[in-house]
């Protein structure tokens, strides 16, 4: 009985699955990815970073920390149309993402502030809703300013020496 009972579990045993399985995502490849953005991001070289980062998000499609990357590269590349957009897109993905979201409010805020300058100087309001909108437009930008006046007034004291 006992000689049977070895006999059917080496048999079983035979039977098992010994071929490795594929995972869903290449882990080493994700790995060098993100490994290679990130160096390349904190290099300054954002084509690079941007390229590796797509990349990584063919194969893991919610990874919204490398969306964020490529959004704060695509920004400083020069592209804040391009960035808003990926914000956008990161902020459909991960609604409460604070960072998407403050980011996403500081360019637009510059997109506000540069479009009421330019009405201002080259448009002068004609009607009563026109004023108002110059108006308003008018504090936003004072408000803006005087927030990043004062952030760059706190950036130099933390940054000066003791």
């Amino acid at each position: 009985m006992v000689r049977m009972l070895l006999i059917l579990v080496m048999l079983l045993a035979g039977c098992a699955e010994v071929s490795p399985r594929k995972p869903i995502v290449e882990l080493p490849d994700a790995a060098n990815l993100l490994r290679e953005g990130g160096k390349a991001y904190a290099e300054g070289n954002c084509k690079v970073a941007i390229e590796k980062y797509l990349q990584l998000i063919e194969q893991v499609p919610d990874d919204v920390d490398s969306m964020l990357k490529i959004a704060q590269c695509t920004y400083r590349e020069g592209d804040a149309t391009g960035a808003m957009a990926q914000y956008q897109r990161i902020l459909r993905i991960s609604p409460s993402l604070r960072p998407a979201h403050y980011n996403l409010l500081y360019l637009q805020l510059n997109a506000l502030v540069a479009t009421s300058k330019g009405v201002i100087e080259n448009v002068p309001p004609e009607t009563d809703d026109e004023v108002a909108l110059v108006e308003l437009a008018t504090q936003i930008m004072a408000a803006v300013t005087e927030l990043v006046d004062d952030q760059r007034a706190r950036r130099q004291v933390s940054d000066a020496p003791p």
